[in-house]
């Protein structure tokens, strides 16, 4: 499916894109911005998820991109903002997802990403204040995270990176300060973790 002219859809659900067992390509790439959800879930097929002019989910939108067995690339560069959660769980094959932009992110659960066995490498480096929930866990090839530029946690926010099996390295360099909790947990190949400004 490619809507590559689409700019905005709002309404009371958004964009909802799911239980399509053949879908192979889901592309918006001129869509900019969403006032409500993004929805991609149970899509067997689905191999490729682009939105990369996409900079803002704003009102009471959130991303979800949940169940797609097939899903190997998830690609959203220029987003910046996700007032609602953004989730990205149990996707098996999804090996690379890319949100280089993405400054802020809110919502009742925050940035959870789980469950996706295959996804080698998680980089959020733009990211720069929470107010709810980092959740990474249940990743299995997992071997390296990076929020390199995040400050602060706020809020009933906190972080926790827990059972991903092959994480080597975790770098937060930036972080200050973390208002609730921060787990580090059952994660057996961790060596390296890089905090050096947090107070």
């Amino acid at each position: 499916v490619s809507m590559n002219n689409l700019e905005y859809a709002g309404g009371g659900i958004g964009v909802q894109v799911e239980h399509n067992p053949n879908l192979a390509s889901l592309t918006m790439n001129s869509l900019e911005y969403m006032a409500k959800r993004i929805y991609v879930g149970y899509n067997d097929n689905l191999a490729s998820l682009a939105m990369n002019n996409l900079e803002g989910v704003g009102g009471r939108g959130y991303i979800d991109v949940t169940n797609n067995k097939n899903l190997t690339s998830l690609a959203m560069n220029n987003l910046r903002y996700v007032v609602g959660n953004f989730k990205v769980n149990s996707n098996p094959k999804l090996a690379s997802v890319s949100m280089n932009n993405l400054e802020y992110a809110g919502g009742g659960i925050g940035v959870q990403v789980e469950h996706n066995p295959n996804l080698a490498s998680l980089t959020m480096n733009s990211l720069e204040y929470m107010a709810k929930r980092i959740y990474v866990g249940y990743n299995d090839n997992l071997a390296s995270l990076a929020m390199n530029n995040l400050e602060g946690v706020g809020g009933r926010g906190y972080i926790d990176v827990t059972n991903n099996k092959n994480l080597t390295s975790l770098a937060m360099n930036n972080l200050r300060y973390v208002v609730g909790n921060f787990k580090v947990n059952s994660n057996p190949k961790l060596a390296s973790v890089s905090m050096n400004n947090l107070e």
